[in-house]
């Protein structure tokens, strides 16, 4: 299905595809991002800020779906240098 390919692109290597792949999630219904909360939360690590923030504002969107991204989260937290982002991951 076209949605599972699109946020399969989660793990891409341009900053610009992971991006938008986190944008489709934000449009999604939580349930259907779910399965992918673990790849969204591995993006608390990227090396743009965007991305970051991106994810947070994802996870933040999915709430209780977004649980998969969590031991992630949790190893981001500490080393996060954007004040923003830090709190995003909260």
């Amino acid at each position: 299905d076209l949605i599972a390919h699109a946020l399969g692109k989660l793990n891409a290597p341009n900053a610009l595809t992971k991006y938008a792949a986190l944008a489709l999630a934000a449009q999604v219904p939580p349930e259907r991002a779910a399965p992918v909360a673990a790849d969204i939360g591995k993006l608390a690590t990227d090396d743009q800020p965007e991305v970051r923030r991106a994810a947070g504002r994802v996870l933040e969107r999915l709430g209780p779906h977004g649980a998969g991204a969590a031991d992630a989260l949790g190893k981001a937290l500490p080393g996060e240098p954007e004040p923003d982002v830090r709190a995003q991951f909260v």
